[in-house]
This record gives structure tokens, C-alpha cells and sequence, in this order.
């Protein structure tokens, strides 16, 4: 599975889970500088400025990548 944009993200995931991370994304946006940006990576919100900041990974999104990506 391959989601491009918050879209495709937010139809696979259930109710309570959309509300999750829309409340968790609109916090992220409002708590940073303006020159961070977002961006879906490893099929998932991330957020980075001039380094990666936070990713919100939802407990239906199957995480498929491997330890060497995050270390």
C-alpha cells in the first residue's frame, strides 16, 4: 500500500483514528516555526524542518520500514 497525500491517508483510516491525527496534526502546525513543512513519508504524517521534527504513525498503517531508516 502506497498513500501519496492526506487524503489517501485519512480513507483507510478509521473514525476515531482520522480525529487522532487530525487533532494531533493541527497542534504539530500550530506549535512550529513557519519554515518547517510537512510531508507523507513511509506512508505517514512527517514533519521536518531542517532535520526530521515528529511522525504520527496510526495504528492501522502497517509499518513495513526497517530499523536502518530511522537509525
Amino acid at each position: 500500500m502506497k498513500i501519496r497525500n492526506l487524503v489517501d491517508l485519512f480513507t483507510i483510516l478509521p473514525e476515531e483514528e482520522k480525529i487522532i491525527v487530525d487533532v494531533l496534526r493541527q497542534i504539530i502546525i500550530e506549535s512550529l516555526p513557519e519554515y518547517c513543512k510537512e510531508k507523507i513519508s513511509y506512508n505517514v504524517p512527517f514533519f521536518y524542518g531542517n532535520k526530521g521534527i515528529c511522525i504520527i504513525w496510526p495504528s492501522t498503517v502497517p509499518r513495513e520500514v526497517s530499523k536502518k531508516a530511522f537509525f
